[in-house]
C-alpha cells in the first residue's frame, strides 16, 4: 500500500497556529503531509490545550507530540535557558520506546539553540546519567518512570520551575505496569497545574473494506491471521512461514528470553533456513536492531522489547503494540496471532490454512541436540521458562494450564527427554504425545563450540554435580560406620518404607485417572 493512503491533504506548513520554519525544514527530509492524528493534535497542543490522544499504533502519534513539544519550547526560549533548567519531560513505559522517542526528537531539538535533550533509562549506571547532566545540562528529559524518579531524587541541580510541557506516552501502559508511585513523585516535582483546557482526540481507521472494523485499534493496512495446529507441529509451521516469506521481513515474538536464545540458535542450524537472515534480540539489542532495519528481508526473533506470535503475550494490551510493529504509517502488514485472546477484544480475524506439506523440523532439531550439548541445554531452559511463564499467564482463563499439552509442546521444542521439574511431573498431560529418544547418555554429548559460555558452564555444573554426588555418598558411608548395627537396620527399614510409599502413591494414580496404566508401567520400570 502506498503510504499516501495514511496521509491527509494538509501540509505541516499549513497548520494553524503555524509551525516555525526550522521545524518545517527538519520535517522536509521526509515529511510534507500530516497524518489524521497529527492534523488533530498539533494545533491543539500548540494552543496550550491539555490533550488525551487515542489512535492506532503506527498512526504518527510520536511525531505529533515531538513537533508540538519542540514548538512550545521554542516559543518559551526568548531567553537563553540555563543548562539545568528543565523545560519539557517525556515519560514512556519502556527503555526501548524512550530510546525511539529520543532518536525522533534529535533533529528537532537541534534547531533550538543551547537546548540539550537527555535520555534517562535503565541498563546503564545512574552515576553515568548524573555525570552527563552535570556536564552537558538537561533541558528536555526523556525516559522511563523509574530512572526519571531516581534522577529527580538525587539531583537538586535540576530546576523544574519552568517546565512547559509534560508528555505521557502510552499512559495506560504506564499505569498498568505498576509505575503509579514513581509517576506520582515525578509529577509532584513539576509546577502545579490542573487540566484547565482538556481535549480528547480519538482517531480511528476508516472502514475501507469488509474486513476493516471502523473502531479497531489495529492499523488499517494490517491483515490479522490465525493458524490452528498441534503443539508439536508449531515449530514446523513457523519454519514453513519463514520459507514462504523469505523475501520479506518477519518478527517472531516469544514470551521469554530463554526461548529467543534457543530458537535463534537452533533455527540457524536448519539447512533449509540457511539462506534466511536470522537475528535474535534479547539483552543487547541495538546492533541487531540496526541490522534488521537495514536489511531488505530476514527474521527478527525477540520478546516484547522490540509479527508472528509464537507465544501469547502476557498482557492482552501488548498484542496491539506487537502487531503495530507492522503496517506502520499506512503500509500493508500481516500478523499471525491468538484467536479467542483477540476475539474478546473485538479484533478482526482471518483464518489461515495450516500447511500440509511443511517439513517435519523435529528430527532435525533432535539430531542437532544429539550432536551439540549447547542445543540440548538451551532447549531445556527455553521449555522450562515457557512452562513457568504460561502457568502464571495473566489470561489464565483463556490459556488454561491444566489443558496445556505439555508432551506435545516438548516434542515441538525438539527435546530428547522431558525435563525433571515439578510443573511437568505433576501435569496430567505431561507425557501424552511425547516420544523420548532411546538410550542416550547426556554426558557423552559434547559441545561443538568449546569456547562458548554454555560449554564452560555446563562442564563446571557436570563436574560440580559429580563431586557433590561423591561427597554425599562419602558422608553417608561415614555416618553409617559410626552407627550401631541396630541403628543401620532402622535407617534401611525407613528407606524401604519410603520406597513402598512411593510405589503405593503411583499405584493410586491410574485409579484416579491421573495417569494411564501404560504410563504407570513405564514409571515403575524406571524405578525398578
Amino acid at each position: 500500500m502506498d503510504t499516501k493512503r495514511a496521509l491527509t491533504g494538509t501540509r505541516f506548513a499549513d497548520l494553524k497556529p503555524p509551525i516555525s520554519d526550522d521545524i518545517i525544514k527538519a520535517l522536509g527530509s521526509g515529511f510534507e503531509f500530516c497524518t489524521p492524528v497529527q492534523v488533530a493534535t498539533i494545533p491543539l497542543l500548540c494552543s496550550y490545550k491539555d490533550v488525551a490522544v487515542d489512535a492506532a499504533t503506527g498512526s504518527g502519534k510520536t511525531l505529533a507530540f515531538v513537533v508540538s513539544l519542540v514548538e512550545i519550547m521554542r516559543r518559551s526560549t526568548s531567553y537563553t535557558p540555563k543548562p539545568h533548567q528543565v523545560m519539557g519531560v517525556i515519560i514512556s513505559p519502556t527503555r526501548e520506546l524512550s530510546a525511539q522517542i529520543f532518536k525522533v526528537t534529535q533533529p528537532f531539538v537541534s534547531t533550538l539553540p543551547n537546548v540539550n535533550a537527555v535520555l534517562l533509562v535503565g541498563g546503564r549506571k545512574v552515576k553515568a546519567d548524573m555525570k552527563t547532566i552535570e556536564e552537558g545540562g538537561g533541558n528536555l528529559l526523556i525516559g522511563t518512570p523509574g530512572r526519571l524518579s531516581d534522577i529527580m531524587q538525587r539531583m537538586d541541580i535540576l530546576d523544574f520551575r519552568h517546565v512547559e510541557i509534560l508528555i505521557l506516552d502510552e499512559a495506560d501502559r504506564l499505569l498498568d505496569m505498576g509505575f503509579q508511585k514513581q509517576m506520582n513523585y515525578n509529577i509532584s516535582r513539576l509546577p502545579k497545574a490542573g487540566l484547565r483546557n482538556p481535549v480528547r482526540v480519538e482517531v480511528r481507521a476508516s472502514e475501507s473494506s469488509s474486513h476493516q472494523f471502523t473502531h479497531s485499534k489495529t492499523p488499517s493496512g494490517l491483515h490479522l491471521e490465525y493458524l490452528v495446529c498441534e503443539a508439536d507441529n508449531k515449530s514446523s509451521q513457523t519454519m514453513d512461514l519463514q520459507i514462504e516469506n523469505k523475501n520479506k521481513k518477519l518478527i517472531v515474538y516469544f514470551i521469554t528470553c530463554a526461548s529467543v536464545i534457543y530458537w535463534g540458535f537452533v533455527l540457524s542450524k536448519i539447512p533449509i533456513l540457511k539462506s534466511i537472515s536470522l537475528i535474535p534480540i534479547h539483552n543487547t539489542w541495538e546492533d541487531e536492531a540496526a541490522l534488521f532495519t537495514e536489511a531488505t528481508s530476514g527474521v527478527l526473533v525477540c520478546t516484547d522489547v522490540a509479527a508472528l506470535q509464537y507465544d501469547p503475550p502476557q498482557d492482552p494490551k501488548v498484542f496491539i503494540h506487537r502487531v503495530g510493529r507492522t503496517a506502520r504509517f499506512g503500509r500493508q502488514g500481516r500478523s499471525l496471532y491468538y484467536v479467542e485472546f483477540m476475539r474478546l477484544r473485538k479484533v478482526p480475524l482471518q483464518k489461515r490454512k495450516c500447511s500440509e506439506n511443511s517439513s517435519d523440523v523435529i528430527p532435525i532439531i533432535r539430531s542437532a541436540a544429539m550432536e551439540d550439548q549447547a542445543v540440548w541445554e538451551k532447549g531445556k531452559k527455553a521449555f522450562v521458562s515457557f512452562i513457568r511463564a504460561y502457568k502464571k499467564h495473566e489470561c489464565s482463563h483463556i490459556f488454561i494450564w491444566r489443558e496445556l499439552e505439555v508432551g506435545k509442546l516438548a516434542m515441538g521444542y525438539g527435546l530428547l527427554h522431558l525435563p525433571s521439574i515439578s510443573e511437568v511431573k505433576q501435569h496430567r498431560l505431561y507425557s501424552d504425545g511425547f516420544t523420548p529418544v532411546g538410550a542416550i547418555k547426556f554426558q557423552d554429548i559434547k559441545f561443538k563450540n568449546k569456547d562458548s559460555k554454555t560449554c564452560k558452564k555446563g562442564e563446571r555444573n557436570g563436574k560440580n554435580k559429580r563431586k557433590e554426588g561423591k561427597a554425599r555418598k562419602g558422608r553417608k558411608m561415614l555416618m553409617l560406620l559410626k552407627l550401631t548395627g541396630k541403628q543401620r537396620q532402622t535407617i534401611q527399614t525407613a528407606e524401604d518404607e519410603e520406597e513402598m510409599a512411593l510405589e503405593y502413591r503411583l499405584l493410586r494414580k491410574p485409579k484416579k485417572r491421573l495417569i494411564t496404566e501404560d504410563e504407570y508401567l513405564k514409571i515403575t520400570d524406571l524405578i525398578l
